[in-house]
């Protein structure tokens, strides 16, 4: 081999180590914060494993509480005598019943007081008022005639009805007997009194009733009370009304 070619082949030699030192040089600075790669093989390198990720913290919602309403000291507090309730309010009724008693009574006291001692005049005055009065007191008490009719009915039947009882206990009279008085109704006549005494009270009782109406003035008391927690409230007493 001559000196030419000597020349020419180290020149190659020497091309090539640069070249390759070169490569190893960019390819140790490509890799500074690990390991040197295995050139042994071509295989390229496998990818860095990519970090798990954090896991998520969901802070847990906290349980709301509903704050319990305070009094307030302005307040006052109410109190209740029982005529008003929870709920639908029932009807109050007034009882006037007492007014019917008051006026069939003195209607039968001036029939069977001065009707068979005086005349006939105070009788039939007091059978008037007996059958009239109670319907009257109904009207004055608002009634649109209902209860008025009803009373009128109660007065005339019941003493037609305990009057048919008594009867019941009569001796009837004999076709001969002449001398037929009045000891042979006399069951029939007291029956007609009982039920006459006995009518105004089924009159007042089931028919002398009302709606109570509603008052247009009216006086309640009132308190209000102080609270430790406030040193400048303080306990007052009063009265309220509506009108």
């Amino acid at each position: 081999m001559t000196s030419k070619s000597l020349a020419t082949f180290a020149l190659t030699a020497i091309l090539v180590s640069s070249v390759s030192l070169v490569s190893l040089v960019s390819r140790a600075h490509a890799y500074d914060d690990g390991p040197p790669p295995d050139f042994s093989d071509d295989k390229p390198a496998a990818p860095a494993p990519a970090p798990a990720p954090s896991p998520s913290f969901v802070p847990a919602l906290a349980p709301t509480f509903a704050a319990a309403p305070t009094a307030s000291p302005n307040v006052a507090p109410s109190f209740n005598d029982g005529s008003a309730s929870e709920g639908p309010r029932r009807e109050r009724k007034v009882f006037y019943g007492w007014e019917n008693m008051v006026v069939s009574y003195s209607g039968l006291a001036l029939f069977y007081g001065g009707g068979f001692s005086s005349g006939p005049e105070k009788a039939i005055l007091g059978a008037a008022i007996y059958a009239l009065g109670s319907p009257i007191v109904h009207i004055a008490n608002g009634d649109s005639g209902g209860k008025a009719y009803g009373a009128l009915m109660i007065n005339a039947l019941t003493p037609v009805v305990f009057g048919a009882l008594g009867h019941t206990t009569d001796r009837p009279c004999s076709p001969h007997d002449e001398e037929c008085d009045l000891g042979h109704i006399s069951g029939m006549i007291y029956g007609a009194m009982l039920g006459s005494l006995v009518a105004p009270l089924l009159d007042g009782f089931l028919l002398g009733w009302k709606p109570e109406k509603t008052p247009e003035f009216g006086i309640a008391p009132t308190m209000t009370l102080a609270r430790k927690e406030d040193p400048t409230s303080a306990t007052t007493v009063g009265v309220s009304g509506f009108f």
